[in-house]
Order: structure tokens, then C-alpha cells, then sequence
């Protein structure tokens, strides 16, 4: 199915305005503004934001932290192992490794799946410009924290098994399947159903989505690695200076400088890459099906059709009062009231026939004769109005309404007569025309 366009500047260069609540407008996205949106929801609530992603980043580098160090001392401790029966060592040690590391991958993704889908919500009510604390938040994630955490295993055994495979297959299912954890959010579907809807959300767009995804994956892995180094290096002259017996195994102070800058950089790129999940799964919705009008009415805006530029309908309960009612015939709904039928708004009353105007004379209702003294019906011209009674001298007959004329005949003008030339007058040539009729044409016209 092809994504509807919308027209940038339709009906003679009306152009939609932008409605924007809150982070982002109502509108579908560019890839900087899904960018943006994500950034400015982290500037707009510091706190709930990074506060809650600093708590999820040092829990799980704590762990990671832990889990690594006894990891290599227990490698350092393999040349203590008893070579008469080596098997017992080692499989105490792969037993031990296995389990604080199977701890470790448990908390991190359990974490994980909190902070994305915490950042979930924050930045779905960030778009519609609302402000929520940590309980309300809570209270609206709790009910989907188990399908979350399941989605979240699925979804990466599903992008693993795929890179063991060939690598292109892992990555076509990461894109494909990448915004399963915003729908599971905010449809409040299952699992099944959360991986059909991003299926059929990037159909069609997986390049688009794939660019964006990358770029911000490169964002966040830029920020880490900035961040990141100078903690590195900094641990590493610690390690050096420690005085340990092999300078190549990391110790404690060196793991620890590391795990504070990457518990930084996890505070930050955390809520950008979820933030940046959730406006794009916004984007793919507004797009296709037209969300950015239900997300405008919840919250309380008014949107231009896109292809009419005529407001949407408000929500119920939110219209002003004889909102929706039909026009009154001939009047069009908010206009003033219509002038009388056959008369224009404003027109003064006609004068009495044959008498100035009064100012207070009133004209008779519509369809009854008018008084007497009045000018004829409408439709019926002076003409056929009968003269008055006139006393007749006998003898002399009265003239026929047939015979009888209007207006007076004009009379002909008469021609003056030519002026006779005087015999006294000396002859003209005949060639010689009379002055002002030289080429035919009265004086003071031209060809």
C-alpha cells in the first residue's frame, strides 16, 4: 500500500499550518525533527528523564562491572588448577562464570525494557504538551511490563539468530520488527500483535527507517565514545600505576573509572535512542493513518484537513454552543440576519405617487393592494393606469384609449433652406470646393 502524500500547498497556495502542542508538530516528521523531538523531550524534563536513565545505567553497570572483574579472576586463577583432575576445576569455574553472567544479562534487560518503555510513554504525552511525574508514569507502564520484558527477549534472540545466519537477515528483522516496543506502549496489544503492527507500520518505508535508526544509533555510539575515553584512559594509568602484576588485566579502579563514564554516556543515549523509537513509530502512524488528527483532538487542538484546510471537528463535549446545526435557508451559519424578501437591506420606503416621501409612511404588507393615491401594482406600468374623469362639452368627441398617445410627437426639424448665391458674387471655378469639405470630410475629422 502506497503512503498517502499530502499536498504542500494546495487551493491556490494555501499552505497547512504547523500545530505543534508539545515536542514535535502534528504532522508527519522529517528525520531531524524526529531527531529534535527527541532532544527537546530530555531538555523539557531533565529530571524524570535523565534521573530515571542515570538509576538504569548504574544498575547495570554494576552488575557489568562486578560480573567482569570476577570473570578475570577467576581466568587468573586457572593456573592454580590441579592437572590430576582438571575437569572438577573447570567446570566449578564455566559454572560460576555462567551464572553471574546469565545474572547480568537478566538485570540489564529487565532494565532495559523499564527504560524504554518509561521513555515511551513520557514522550507520547510530551507530544500532546503534558507533563507527567514518576507515579503516573509507573501506573501506566506497570500493566505492560511483562509483554514488554517478553517482547524484549523475543526481539533480540530474533536479531542474534538472524546475524548468526548471514548478518543481512539479522539486520532486515532488527528494522522490520524495531518498533514492536512503542506499539506494545501505546496500543496496549500483545506480543503477536505488536510485532504484525510494526511489520505493517515499516512495509514499504525500511529504508527510511533503517537510515533513521542507524543515524541515531551512530549519534549514541559517538556520545558513548566521547564520553567513554577519557574515563578509559584515565584507568588505565590507574591500572598502571596500581602496581599489579600484569599491567594487560584490568583491575577494580580501572572497571570502575570505566563503568562511571559509561554509566554518563548510558544516561544519555539511552532516552535518545528510546525517545527516538517512539517519535518514529508516531511518524509511520501519522503517515499512514492519519494519527496526527486523533492526537491533535486528545489534545484539545483544532487541525486543518490536510487536502481541504478546513479545521477538524472538535471533541465531544468541547463544541461550542449550536455547533453543528444547519444553516437557515438563504443565510449562511454566524452571518447576519437576511433583508426582506424583495426588498434590499436598507432601502428607503417609496414616496406616495404624485407626493414627496413622509418620513413615517409605512409600506403596506406583501401581496394586499396598495391605498389609493399609491403608485399601480408591481408589474403594471403607468400607462395602463386609467386617467381620471374629466367633464366632456357636448358635441365633442372623447378620444379612444386606442388613438390615445403617451407622449406628444416630436415634431420634424425643419431643413434650413440653401443659401442663394448673389448675382453680385463673382464666379467660382469649378474645381474649387466649398471651405471645410476638402476630401469629402467635415472640418475636424480626421482619416
Amino acid at each position: 500500500m502506497s503512503e498517502p502524500h499530502y499536498p504542500a500547498q494546495p487551493y491556490g497556495g494555501w499552505q497547512r499550518p504547523d500545530v505543534k502542542p508539545g515536542v514535535v508538530p502534528l504532522r508527519p516528521l522529517g528525520v531531524g525533527e524526529v531527531l529534535d523531538g527527541a532532544v527537546s523531550t530530555m531538555r523539557s524534563q531533565p529530571k524524570l528523564m535523565l534521573g530515571v536513565a542515570a538509576v538504569v545505567s548504574t544498575i547495570i553497570q554494576v552488575f557489568s562491572v562486578l560480573v567482569t572483574w570476577l570473570l578475570l579472576r577467576r581466568i587468573g586463577d586457572l593456573s592454580e588448577i590441579d592437572p590430576e583432575d582438571p575437569a572438577a576445576d573447570f567446570g566449578t569455574l564455566f559454572g560460576a562464570l555462567f551464572g553471574a553472567v546469565g545474572v547480568s544479562v537478566i538485570i540489564s534487560v529487565l532494565a532495559q525494557a523499564f527504560l524504554v518503555g518509561f521513555v515511551t510513554i513520557v514522550v507520547g504525552r510530551a507530544v500532546l504538551g503534558q507533563r507527567l511525574d514518576f507515579a503516573q508514569v509507573w501506573q501506566e507502564l506497570k500493566p505492560r511490563l511483562l509483554p514488554l520484558l517478553g517482547l524484549t527477549v523475543l526481539y533480540g534472540l530474533i536479531v542474534v539468530a538472524g546475524l548468526m545466519l548471514c548478518v543481512v537477515p539479522g539486520i532486515w528483522l532488527g528494522v522490520l520488527f524495531g518498533l514492536a516496543t512503542p506499539a506494545l506502549v501505546f496500543e496496549r496489544c500483545g506480543i503477536r500483535a505488536a510485532f504484525g503492527r510494526s511489520r505493517v507500520l515499516v512495509r514499504g518505508s525500511w529504508w527510511r527507517v533503517f537510515g533513521i535508526l542507524l543515524l541515531s544509533f551512530a549519534i549514541a555510539f559517538l556520545i558513548g565514545l566521547i564520553i567513554g575515553v577519557p574515563f578509559g584512559f584515565a584507568g588505565a594509568v590507574v591500572n598502571g600505576g596500581s602496581g599489579s602484576d600484569s599491567a594487560t588485566v584490568p583491575s577494580l579502579a580501572q572497571l570502575s573509572l570505566e563503568g562511571i563514564g559509561s554509566i554518563i554516556a548510558g544516561t544519555i543515549t539511552y532516552p535518545f535512542s528510546a525517545g527516538v523509537g517512539a517519535l518514529l513509530y508516531l511518524d509511520q502512524r501519522m503517515r499512514r493513518e492519519g494519527l496526527d488528527i486523533e492526537l491533535a483532538r486528545a489534545a484539545g487542538v483544532a487541525v486543518p484537513d490536510p487536502t481541504r484546510g478546513w479545521p477538524a471537528q472538535p471533541p465531544y463535549g468541547q463544541q461550542p454552543p449550536g455547533y453543528g446545526q444547519p444553516p437557515v435557508h438563504g443565510q449562511r451559519q454566524g452571518y447576519g440576519r437576511p433583508p426582506v424578501y424583495g426588498q434590499p437591506q436598507g432601502y428607503g420606503q417609496p414616496p406616495t405617487y404624485g407626493q414627496p416621501a413622509a418620513d413615517n409612511q409605512q409600506t403596506p404588507p406583501y401581496g394586499q393592494p396598495p391605498v389609493s393615491g399609491q403608485p399601480p401594482v408591481s408589474g403594471e406600468s403607468p400607462r395602463d393606469a386609467q386617467p381620471p374623469t374629466q367633464d366632456v362639452p357636448a358635441g365633442v368627441r372623447r378620444p379612444d384609449a386606442s388613438q390615445r398617445t403617451d407622449t406628444p410627437a416630436s415634431p420634424e426639424p425643419s431643413q434650413p433652406e440653401a443659401e442663394q448665391p448673389s448675382a453680385d458674387a463673382p464666379p467660382r471655378p469649378d474645381d474649387e470646393e466649398p471651405q471645410g469639405r476638402q476630401g469629402g470630410r467635415p472640418p475636424g475629422q480626421s482619416g
